[in-house]
């Protein structure tokens, strides 16, 4: 069975020239519910596609506000009214978060990239998860706050000794992690992180290679779980940049085994999230 690595390594100009699809923001949220709110309305210039190279230059240009709004409508964060208000849109993550005050968010922004130009990296997790939680941002959504920032920090540079470039840590990611344990044989992580019953859970919900079902951490080691991911990640892209004389960036190495939907045609990396579930499945049918 071929490793990450060795089908990363056959992919290196792929992986660096991978240009990931935006997402047509102004279809969900340039619209009645959504226009009126101040983020929304300052970014009304972009084009109708939010792509990854938009919000990474609001980070590296310190628009906290801007970044924080444009990363989030990228991720497409759920526009769906919260149970027991049908039709109410004025109840969705989108619209508690996106309506939060641009001090507010500057603030948490601030302090977030001086955590991380620190290398404290439990406490920039931390100040998204608990610190400063807010209503309508889960893991898969702060994460991506974590990787902007970080990305705006070595966007131009490989990290260096103990830096490490954080990464977004959501439902295909936390596969591609998984993946990552069961190649190293490390069954205690798996353990750990995960549970003894996630694999089981894992095909058990998944209908044509499509993953249906989320995919939890287990609470108490949440953070642990994500920062091996990241530096398991990081530690990958060196390998790969040492190989090839070329710089691989962590980001553009998620992004590429992150893959793009089903739905998109004659795209690279449109299969690899059926490659990376195949793969995790040949491991566990070896036991």
């Amino acid at each position: 069975m071929e490793t990450i690595y060795q089908f990363c390594k056959k992919n290196i100009k792929n992986i660096n020239g991978f240009d990931q699809p935006g997402f047509k923001w102004k279809k969900r949220y340039f619209n009645e519910t959504f226009n009126k709110i101040k983020g929304v309305v300052e970014l009304r210039d972009l084009t109708d596609e939010i792509k990854r190279s938009d919000v990474i230059v609001f980070f590296e240009n310190e628009k906290y506000y801007h970044g924080f709004i444009s990363a989030l409508m990228w991720g497409g964060i759920s526009t769906r009214p919260s149970k027991g208000h049908k039709g109410d849109k004025q109840t969705s993550s989108a619209f508690k978060v996106l309506n939060l005050p641009k001090e507010i968010v500057d603030d948490v922004m601030f302090r977030l990239k001086n955590h991380l130009a620190k290398k404290e990296y439990q406490n920039a997790y931390n100040l998204m998860a608990f610190d400063n939680k807010f209503e309508g941002l889960n893991v898969s959504f702060f994460t991506k706050l974590l990787y902007f920032s970080s990305e705006a920090i070595y966007s131009n540079r490989n990290t260096k000794g103990s830096e490490i470039q954080l990464l977004i840590y959501d439902k295909w990611t936390k596969v591609l992690h998984l993946l990552l344990l069961l190649e190293e044989g490390d069954k205690n992580k798996i353990n750990e992180f995960f549970g003894v019953n996630y694999l089981k859970s894992f095909f058990s919900n998944s209908i044509h290679g499509e993953i249906t079902n989320l995919v939890y951490c287990k609470s108490e080691h949440a953070f642990e779980a994500y920062f091996d991911y990241c530096k398991k990640l990081n530690s990958l892209a060196r390998e790969l940049s040492e190989c090839s004389n070329s710089r691989v960036s962590p980001g553009n190495l998620e992004a590429f085994l992150f893959g793009v939907s089903k739905k998109l045609k004659n795209n690279i990396a449109s299969n690899n999230r059926q490659i990376i579930r195949d793969k995790i499945k040949f491991y566990v049918s070896q036991g």
